[in-house]
């Protein structure tokens, strides 16, 4: 992602997912240095305890413990789409 500064990435699936979390260092690291262009995409409007989403719980998390911003939250979940999409 640094050589194509077009690029965005969609963390909704489980690949980009387990991307992220396998290994949480980096993984957060990823989310802190791209946040302006990663989104959050689903069709599914609904999370649950067993796991569905886990990446909204994520995000939250994250944020909750201060390991992301507010702003940076905002983008994932849904200001870069907005913004890519006008």
């Amino acid at each position: 992602m640094r050589t194509y500064p077009n690029l965005y990435a969609d963390i909704s699936a489980g690949s980009g997912w387990n991307a992220l979390t396998r290994d949480p260092a980096p993984g957060l690291a990823f989310v802190r240095e791209f946040s302006h262009r990663l989104c959050f995409g689903t069709d599914t409007c609904f999370a649950d305890e067993r796991g569905r989403m886990p990446q909204l719980r994520w995000l939250r998390d994250l944020r909750t413990s201060g390991q992301i911003t507010q702003e940076e939250f905002d983008a994932i979940s849904g200001g870069n789409t907005l913004r890519l999409l006008r």
